[in-house]
Parts: structure tokens; C-alpha cells; sequence
């Protein structure tokens, strides 16, 4: 499969595509899942998703929500549609989570994530918790 990621994310007009084309630059690896997946079928989970995130009030989940939120539209606009899931990982706390519709070969969603993994007890509570 062939996915111009570089070349996608700088077309995108999505809040985070400079962020992820940027980690790019700066040697981060991008992995493509080699699964397509169906906007119908991702529709019902990311909206519960979005409604979750924005019962929240830490800034990683306002800003995933903000994201998620446009997800959730453009999942509507393409409901026909499939695409993939391509993860750009590097030296960051987050990564980003990038759905790319396979045959307009455009983002619909940029998503910057934060695995619990990969932060402290107190950190994980402070992202999707702490008043601003």
C-alpha cells in the first residue's frame, strides 16, 4: 500500500497535520495498519468518544475533543467511504493518529494522543482532569 504521508499531511487543512507532518521531518516513524476500516463503522464509537472527551475538563482532552469533533463530522460526510489508521511515533510524550480515506487519499482526521503508558499516575489524572 502506498500512502503519501508527507504529501497528505501538508494538503490537510486539519488543526494538527502541521504538527504530525513536522514530527515527520524530525525522524518520527509512521506505520500504515495494513486494515481498512469503514467511516460507518467507526461513526457510533468516535461519537461516544466525543461525548466522553467532552464531559472532561484537562486541556489533552479539550484539545482531542476539539479534533475528535471533526473526526465525527467528516466520518458523516463519508459515510460510504473506507480508509486507513497510520500512527507517527517518536521521542514525544504523544504520538498522532492520522485516518487517511483510501481512495481520495486525504485526511479526515489528525489526531495528537497520550498513552498512559507513557506518563506518571499524576500526569495521566492532570491531562484529562485539571482545570485550566
Amino acid at each position: 500500500m502506498n500512502i503519501a504521508v508527507t504529501e497528505i499531511l501538508q494538503k490537510s487543512e486539519l488543526a494538527l497535520a502541521k504538527d504530525a507532518y513536522s514530527a515527520i521531518c524530525e525522524g518520527w516513524h509512521v506505520d500504515v495498519s495494513p486494515n481498512r476500516s469503514s467511516c460507518k463503522g467507526l461513526h457510533r464509537a468516535y461519537k461516544m468518544r466525543l461525548d466522553h472527551l467532552r464531559s472532561l475538563s484537562g486541556e489533552h482532552a479539550k484539545q482531542l475533543a476539539a479534533s475528535v469533533g471533526v473526526f465525527v463530522s467528516n466520518l458523516e460526510l463519508h459515510s460510504q467511504a473506507y480508509g486507513y489508521w497510520l500512527t507517527i511515533r517518536g521521542d514525544g510524550v504523544h504520538h498522532f493518529a492520522i485516518f487517511v480515506l483510501s481512495d481520495e487519499q486525504t485526511a479526515i482526521a489528525c489526531l495528537r494522543l497520550i498513552g498512559k503508558q507513557d506518563v506518571s499516575d499524576a500526569d495521566w489524572e492532570h491531562i484529562w482532569h485539571a482545570k485550566a
